[in-house]
């Protein structure tokens, strides 16, 4: 049970990673509010459904060994680079 909470708990901090990232974008270009965003969530919760199918078939959340919050999200993030 203890792994089920651990591989929630990571999941969420990719999917606010991906989100984010999105919104980090969204906000860079100009008219955020009225086109960017209702234009692309579709899209992103697409793409988002989908980074987590491969990201657990991957096992990118299987960090069992790795012990310290610093080091499991560090892991997380560089795996989302790659």
């Amino acid at each position: 049970m203890k792994y089920t909470a651990n591989r929630f708990f990571y999941t969420l901090i990719d999917i606010l990673i991906v989100i984010f990232s999105f919104m980090l974008f969204a906000w860079i270009k100009p008219a955020t509010i009225r086109t960017v965003i209702p234009l692309y969530s579709q899209p992103m919760l697409v793409f988002l459904f989908v980074w987590l199918f491969i990201s657990s078939v991957g096992e990118k959340y299987r960090v069992i060994e790795l012990t310290k919050f610093l080091k499991i999200v560090s892991r997380i993030v560089w795996i989302n680079l790659l």
